[in-house]
């Protein structure tokens, strides 16, 4: 894609909203443009075109031949995907806010003296792929029994993701780029396709861009999961045949 920019052919101070340029050739109403000159450099929203005229008044002086480049940006989309397995049954969720996720196994079986190998069984399982949940239960009974020995195993597991938390520098109450503190995550979230990106990594400040900085670019404060496993096994002794 060819590279929308024009020059400034006079001066403007701090606080002008319109900007003398050769051309406006290429540049609409509702774009964001970056000025560049005089060691200054801003992003501003054009608000009408005939000569360029901006939303917002500019916050720095530049000579005559700064630059007026149009600023475009591409996005990237990534899915996650999340695999619980229990034995041969397997959930999958590709989107989730957050998930729990539990299993549950019974086994009973049923002997006159000792367990017989002659048996009939069955097993079921399901599972939900939304909420990451599957159950298997199993039974076996021998072709003659007199006698019951009941085993019962419970396993859960509850697993909690976090949401995204901003980046804060150390000494501050929130990161904010190299334009000036108004320019915050907050600011960046008004217009996070065309703020977030290819801007966004010109604007670097405390050593990490909003890219890195702020949860809307993709990036934020990476929380660990908390994992909780709780195991029950009741038993019923074995009684002979009456």
């Amino acid at each position: 894609m060819a590279v929308v920019s024009t020059t400034l052919t006079s001066p403007i101070s701090a606080g002008d909203t319109e900007l003398p340029v050769e051309s406006t050739e290429g540049f609409s109403v509702g774009d964001t443009v970056v000025i560049e000159g005089g060691n200054n450099s801003e992003s501003v929203v054009i608000a009408s075109v005939g000569s360029i005229v901006l939303a917002s008044g500019v916050n720095s002086d530049y000579p005559s031949s700064s630059t007026v480049t149009l600023y475009v940006t591409t996005t990237a989309s990534s899915t996650t995907t999340i695999t619980f397995t229990s034995g041969s049954s397997t959930a999958t969720a590709t989107s989730f806010t957050a998930t729990t996720a539990s299993t549950t196994t019974t086994l009973t079986t049923t002997d006159s003296s000792s367990l017989s190998s002659s048996s009939s069984s069955s097993a079921t399982s399901s599972g939900t792929a939304s909420s990451g949940t599957t159950s298997t239960s199993a039974s076996s009974t021998p072709t003659s029994a007199t006698s019951r020995s009941t085993a019962t195993v419970t396993t859960a597991t509850t697993t909690t993701a976090t949401p995204c938390g901003d980046f804060i520098p150390d000494g501050e109450d929130k990161w904010y780029d190299s334009l000036g503190e108004s320019y915050d995550c907050d600011w960046y979230a008004t217009d996070s396709d065309v703020y977030c990106g290819i801007f966004a990594d010109e604007t670097s400040h405390f050593g990490v861009t909003a890219n890195e900085a702020c949860c809307v670019c993709g990036g934020g404060v990476s929380h660990p999961t908390t994992v909780t496993n709780t195991s029950t096994t009741p038993c019923t002794d074995w009684q002979p045949g009456q």
